[in-house]
């Protein structure tokens, strides 16, 4: 799925150094390290907080180390940075915006959907409702596992790769966890809770499958 060069390593070195950062709510924004249109999932192992430079940083290297429609997917991706979002304020410089609004516009010149995209459309233009989107869905391999340190109520450490499986044998929810892990469990003051049931948590980082 990923060309191996430099523009991948700095890529993931940015992911790993947010990693170690401590976070302060309302400057960073949520960034999926495997994009969701080349097979990422909301686990909480792909996901990243960047600041708005880092976001825009690491979309701009996406498009340096994938090729084809992944490429082309990309550089969609990147286009839509610039778009009005309620939940982020985003300044993007002149050069900043020409460089990116070349790249889309040489991009979409030469852009040819897929016949299963043209038949999606078709579909959607006769006013069939879309089915089941995950039906024929096959999680990527290349997807990295989360790495975490979790504390039971026992005070026991351990360190988990992968959550999805231990909050099943734990019988915990895992959308409950997700959320611990992405300061995202809050009260109803918007105060992030420090456990659940008892259990902490703490991403250390992403192992690659």
């Amino acid at each position: 799925m990923f060309l191996c060069n430099k523009y991948k390593k700095w890529y993931f070195n940015i992911i790993k150094n947010s990693i170690l950062r401590v976070y302060e709510k309302g400057k960073y924004e949520k960034h999926h390290i495997i994009p969701k249109s080349l097979g990422g999932t909301n686990d909480p192992e792909n996901i990243s907080l960047l600041t708005f430079r880092e976001h825009l940083i690491c979309h701009i290297l996406l498009t340096k180390f994938t090729e084809n429609q992944n490429k082309s997917k990309m550089i969609y991706a990147l286009w839509s940075m610039q778009r009005y979002n309620k939940h982020y304020t985003r300044k993007l410089t002149s050069k900043q915006y020409e460089q990116i609004r070349k790249m889309f516009v040489n991009k979409m010149r030469n852009f040819k959907h897929s016949q299963s995209s043209k038949e999606k459309m078709s579909r959607i233009q006769k006013g069939i409702k879309k089915r089941n989107m995950f039906e024929n869905f096959k999680r990527h391999e290349g997807i990295p596992k989360g790495i975490f340190e979790i504390t039971t109520p026992d005070n026991i450490k351990k360190i988990v790769i992968g959550l999805k499986d231990f909050c099943k044998t734990e019988n915990l929810s895992y959308t409950s966890m997700s959320s611990l892990a992405n300061l995202n469990y809050k009260n109803h003051n918007g105060k992030p809770y420090e456990s659940y049931k008892g259990y902490k948590i703490k991403k250390l980082g992403f192992k690659s499958a």
